[in-house]
């Protein structure tokens, strides 16, 4: 069985592609507007509207989908409780995806992980001694608060070897952890229930 998981964002959307339990490679997609001072890189995709750069990760990932011959798509889901223009562009573009698979008749095959699920799944990977962070004043052990740098380290002990060699949290990093994540968690957690 094929699928492709799925850390969407603007700055750096990276889509890992599976077979079974075996993750087989990664790709990144970056965007920016052409309103920034500095429009050079190389490796980044520019737009000077906001949709144009929606359309392009939207596609992008279809594209994965189709290509790969995948059965599911699995993506992270924006976080709720935020607020502001990041948030509303990190929603719109999580609509727009699943608009265009429901448009394309893959509504069925689109998941949804949220980030707390996510993160208390990929803490389990880690070293026990990494897991707490102190005791509560109820007694029971604090768990660690999940950022991109523990994510990326569950992910080098769990990924295979070589994975996240030349990729650390600040290149793009964090966004192959979370997308390595959200498709070991769909294929040992949820595919039970599809």
């Amino acid at each position: 069985m094929k699928f492709i998981s799925v850390d969407q964002s603007f700055a750096s959307c990276a889509i890992t592609y599976w077979e079974d339990n075996k993750a087989l490679k990664f790709t990144v997609a970056k965007t920016s507007s052409s309103w920034v001072n500095n429009p050079n890189k190389k490796d980044v995709n520019y737009f000077p509207i906001i949709t144009q750069q929606i359309d392009f990760v939207v596609n992008n990932i279809y594209n994965a989908f189709i290509e790969h011959n995948a059965e599911y798509c699995v993506v992270e889901s924006p976080a709720q409780s935020g607020f502001g223009t990041a948030v509303a562009s990190l929603k719109t573009l999580h609509r727009a995806i699943k608009e265009k698979f429901k448009l394309e008749g893959f509504e069925d095959k689109f998941f949804d992980i949220t980030p707390t699920a996510l993160k208390a799944y990929a803490r389990d990977y880690l070293p026990e001694d990494m897991q707490t962070d102190g005791v509560l004043k109820s007694g029971k052990t604090k768990k660690i608060k999940m950022e991109k740098k523990h994510m990326h380290l569950a992910c080098k002990l769990a990924a295979p070897d070589g994975w996240l060699d030349n990729n650390t949290v600040s290149n793009g990093g964090g966004d192959i952890a979370d997308s390595f994540w959200l498709g070991h968690m769909f294929y040992h957690k949820m595919l039970k229930g599809v």
